[in-house]
């Protein structure tokens, strides 16, 4: 994905949510304990930011959410969420 594409929905999402305040939805861990925050595309389409479609997860939690196995290699994904991503029909443009 384009480093453009991601600073632009980052800006979007934080510029509407207070990262002090904010709490991961996932976990509950707020900024201070999770040290980094993710822009998650609930949709898993990286090409629909709408504010609907976005949502902030503490970096443990949206890598759970994309399949990333703890206690794992790093890149060790699950073969439920390979399986899932081979067969997502998003454009390749998103992916890049």
């Amino acid at each position: 994905m384009r480093r453009e594409l991601a600073d632009d929905y980052q800006a979007k999402f934080w510029g509407e949510h207070d990262k002090d305040e904010y709490e991961c939805p996932d976990c509950g861990r707020n900024w201070s304990e999770a040290k980094q925050f993710d822009v998650h595309h609930i949709d898993g389409n990286v090409g629909n930011s709408d504010m609907e479609n976005l949502i902030g997860l503490c970096r443990r939690c949206h890598l759970e959410r994309h399949g990333y196995e703890p206690g794992k290699r790093r890149g060790h994904w699950s073969e439920e969420y390979l399986h899932e991503w081979r067969s997502n029909e998003t454009p390749l443009k998103y992916l890049q």
